[in-house]
């Protein structure tokens, strides 16, 4: 059978931001705790709010480059600000950008949602125009376009083409969130034992709260030593297992239980039913 022992509540201000851009934070418990042998660890509840910026300094994507000289296409480059945007906002930024810097509004960002695409729309009067997506520093992959492509007004003033592009737009850049667990040992430095102890898909919009209450808790082993743990370090993946900033507030309850190991016939099994 199973002994359950107290929940842990964390909060993002309950624990400590190690390295909040790469989703890690650490719980010190006021006092050591001994953990009994064969204890498992699951995640209860889990709230959070899904705001993930989808361009930022971090993701090398926020810099846009536009000239009116194919020959040199970086003639003028947007500093995007970090943040989240949908198409519509990241072309109103564009529109002011382009109008502080050469006193025009060059083109706008138009979303189709029917076909998941993102257009490029020209002022028509403003021909010879270029936007430029560099390689390694400008947002393509999130509006669809190919890294190095260099998307040219229509030569027609009064043609008002919209230029495509190739693949979909990917503008929420998470998914889904994976949640892990270690316990770091009191008496043994440095000494973790890191697991995936929860992970689900985003079902709320952008700036949407989602409130995870799993029916069957997923157990996994917390630990296999036999000494104090000091703390617990909890890590934030997005579903390819790369670690994520959470911006917003979340929090979450551990639950934790201990697995009894029956005598049988002289010699110990693992018992098959649990008993909360």
């Amino acid at each position: 059978m199973s002994i359950s022992l107290p929940p842990i509540f964390l909060s993002n201000s309950t624990a400590t931001a190690v390295d909040q851009k790469n989703g890690t934070y650490t719980y010190i418990f006021d006092d050591p705790i001994s953990f009994p042998p064969n204890t498992t660890v699951a995640m209860s509840s889990f709230n959070f709010i899904n705001y993930f910026y989808n361009i930022s300094t971090d993701q090398k994507n926020n810099l846009l480059y536009f000239s009116d000289d194919a020959k040199t296409p970086e003639k003028y480059s947007i500093t995007i600000p970090d943040g989240y945007y949908s198409v519509d906002e990241l072309s109103e930024f564009i529109g002011y950008a382009t109008n502080d810097l050469v006193s025009l509004s060059i083109f706008q960002l138009i979303p189709f949602a029917a076909s998941n695409k993102v257009g490029i729309l020209f002022d028509g009067v403003n021909t010879g125009w270029y936007v430029y997506f560099k390689a390694g520093v400008s947002p393509y992959y999130i509006l669809g376009f190919t890294s190095g492509q260099n998307v040219p007004a229509s030569q027609s003033s009064q043609a008002n083409e919209i230029i495509f592009g190739t693949n979909n737009a990917q503008m929420s850049p998470v998914t889904g969130v994976k949640i892990g667990c270690s316990l770091v040992s009191y008496s043994i430095s440095g000494t973790t034992r890191s697991n995936i102890i929860y992970q689900s898909g985003i079902r709320v919009p952008p700036s949407g709260s989602q409130n995870e209450q799993p029916f069957n808790l997923l157990h996994v082993p917390s630990s296999f030593l036999n000494n104090d743990i000091s703390q617990l370090i909890i890590y934030f993946y997005d579903t390819a297992g790369d670690p994520i900033e959470m911006i917003e507030d979340w929090n979450l309850t551990l639950a934790f239980e201990t697995i009894s190991m029956p005598q049988i016939g002289g010699l110990y099994g693992r018992s098959t039913t649990l008993v909360s």
